[in-house]
């Protein structure tokens, strides 16, 4: 019984990591947000193409250490770019 909740954990754990990379994936590099918003990349840095705001906060996808992460917009909330 207990090999069977532990594969039934790692499915589900793997099914989850999919699901995750596909997301992540369907966000473009800082170079293709660019290169499709050239007007994102200013003298200050990037900004956001939905409120032009500068701030942008870097979200780490599970935890400090993880090696995937997402560009967020702190104005209005938009995912611009993974890195």
């Amino acid at each position: 019984m207990e090999l069977l909740a532990l594969i039934i954990l790692i499915l589900l754990l793997l099914n989850i990591h999919e699901k995750c990379s596909e997301l992540y994936f369907d966000i473009p590099t800082v170079d293709e947000y660019l290169n499709e918003n050239p007007k994102c990349h200013t003298e200050y840095g990037i900004s956001c193409v939905m409120c032009k705001s500068n701030s942008i906060k870097k979200q780490d996808l599970i935890n400090s250490s993880s090696y995937l992460s997402v560009h967020v917009c702190n104005h209005c909330g938009l995912k611009l770019y993974r890195s």
